[in-house]
């Protein structure tokens, strides 16, 4: 079992730790931090997850996430980010209020090194698929790295 860190609002982003390591980024009712239950293809993701990453240096991971979720200007990049930017936009164009009583959240698990949080990650992400049938909502594409398949069927999501 991992040794998760709690979940923290992502707007108070206050981290100094420059370990590597994987994140989690979650959607969350703002009244009680509850996590929003998201319906997935196979089944529903009641930790709302919206995105699962790795980093060399977690803290300016998620910095640059939620700069750039807020439309920061400048040499950041995180697609992530930038597809939670996209999508709010989409809901306020549409007079949607989907995200007027919801925060987004963080949590982590430190790492060695750099290598052992992709191998992390794109198992955790693999994991995900297998539960969901997708991966997700904000990222885009499947690792393909050291975790067989074969391996990810006998695994259970964490």
């Amino acid at each position: 079992m991992l040794a998760w860190s709690e979940w923290f609002d992502i707007e108070n982003y206050a981290s100094n730790d420059r370990a590597p390591g994987v994140y989690r980024i979650r959607l969350a009712f703002t009244a009680d931090r509850r996590p929003v239950i998201i319906p997935r293809l196979l089944n529903q993701d009641r930790d709302g997850l919206l995105s699962i990453g790795q980093s060399g240096n977690l803290r300016d991971r998620i910095r640059s996430f939620c700069k750039v979720a807020n439309n920061a200007t400048g040499f950041l990049k995180h697609s992530s980010g930038d597809r939670l930017f996209l999508v709010r936009i989409c809901s306020h164009a549409s007079s949607n209020s989907y995200f007027n009583d919801k925060i987004i959240q963080y949590s982590f698990v430190t790492q060695n090194d750099k290598e052992s949080a992709k191998e992390l990650e794109e198992r955790l992400l693999k994991c995900y698929f297998k539960e969901y049938g997708e991966l997700p909502p904000l990222n885009n594409s499947m690792p393909d790295r050291n975790v067989l398949w074969e391996d990810i069927l006998l695994l259970k999501h964490e």
